[in-house]
């Protein structure tokens, strides 16, 4: 009789054992599976459901076609505060707006976390993207919200000044009080979206999850420099000053405010006629135009060699449509320039055929429209 139980206790052993190890494992994963649809509003938690009714054999990843107009989503950053005695995982899902499936998502411990208020970056599998679609970033986290104890996650966003920080997306923060989370959306190996105003900021729980929008556009260009073809004089005062503007609307600001700006002293350019490489840099926005603008701070005088000219186009047909020039509008005449992006070249108009004189009295200006990353 105790040789035909013995087998039978052996077996009640491993069983044991097996639940043992395999059942906080199969919890844990229950959490992060019913996280994966985030305790969402009854209203996306019914849309959700629909989708997934609708066909049999509907997959909760959205992948769109590759083609042209899809980005490789490669990485996603957000500001984040994490108290002193935070526990558990945070999960991170990104879906689409338009489909509601699931593009990514990612889940960490609490403790890989950044200590305090900063940056924290969740690699992603590099899922592709559509340009112009919207997404939304969801993030929960496994334990319940509790700041008496330190036990608490914050996700930082702009404050409530009725200043719209990131137009094209909103948050699950009342609209009235138009808040964006601070977020990077890294696309191509490049940030593609960015809102990092963080002076105020919503705890993460378990229970509903913080959300955040954004469109996928991969708007940036990163400016490096810009060369214009100048006619510098022989008795160019050395004292004098070239100031050198960018203009154009950048995020929220008003149009034609000046982005970047600098100035550039006479004694460095080059005399006579040659490109002049101005060194002024910064993102701005692809497919937007903006202005290059000059002004000299000194007086022009050409019959003492005291001059600076910038040479432009003929204006016998239009050899940058993408930009125009001033005062020259609707003149076919563009000024001669080339910007620089981290690929080099981006937009140009190299024809030199006539020039106009800087000078303090005004102020030259060429539209110009980045397009290349």
């Amino acid at each position: 009789m105790l040789m035909k139980t013995k087998p039978l206790l052996n077996v009640l052993r491993a069983c044991h054992v097996f639940v043992k190890r395999t059942f906080p494992v199969i919890i844990l994963s229950a959490i992060f599976l019913s996280c994966s649809d985030l305790n969402m509003t009854d209203v996306e938690s019914q849309k959700l459901n629909n989708d997934r009714a609708a066909s049999n054999n509907a997959v909760d990843v959205y992948t769109p076609l590759v083609s042209n107009d899809t980005l490789n989503f490669r990485r996603l950053d957000l500001y984040l505060e994490k108290g002193p005695a935070a526990t558990g995982f945070i999960l991170v899902v990104v879906r689409s707006v338009p489909y509601h499936y699931r593009v990514d998502s990612v889940a960490v411990p609490v403790s890989s976390l950044s200590a305090g208020s900063s940056w924290n970056s969740f690699v992603l599998s590099g899922r592709k993207i559509r340009k112009g679609e919207k997404y939304k970033i969801y993030v929960t986290r496994s334990s319940p919200h509790n700041i008496a104890t330190g036990d608490y996650i914050a996700w930082r966003c702009s404050p409530n000044n009725r200043v719209d920080a990131y137009p094209p997306g909103l948050s699950d923060v009342n609209p009235d009080r138009i808040s964006d989370y601070a977020f990077r959306t890294y696309a191509d190996d490049a940030i593609d979206q960015e809102q990092s105003s963080a002076s105020s900021r919503f705890f993460v729980g378990n229970k509903q999850p913080r959300w955040q929008e954004f469109v996928a556009d991969y708007p940036r260009v990163n400016l490096t420099s810009v060369q214009l073809y100048l006619g510098v004089g022989p008795a160019i005062a050395l004292a004098d000053s070239l100031e050198v503007q960018v203009r154009g609307l950048r995020d929220s600001n008003a149009l034609d405010s000046v982005i970047y700006r600098t100035v550039v002293p006479t004694a460095s350019l080059l005399v006579g006629r040659h490109w002049n490489t101005i060194p002024i840099q910064g993102p701005l926005r692809r497919g937007q135009r903006f202005d290059i603008v000059l002004r000299r701070r000194g007086v022009h005088n050409a019959p003492w060699g005291n001059y600076i000219y910038w040479y432009r186009s003929t204006g016998v047909q239009d050899l940058y449509p993408l930009g125009s020039a001033g005062p020259f509008v609707n003149r076919n005449v563009d000024f001669t320039f080339k910007t620089f992006s981290k690929g080099g070249v981006d937009q140009q108009q190299t024809t030199a055929y006539d020039s106009t004189a800087v000078n303090n009295s005004s102020v030259l200006w060429q539209t110009f429209t980045p397009m290349n990353q």
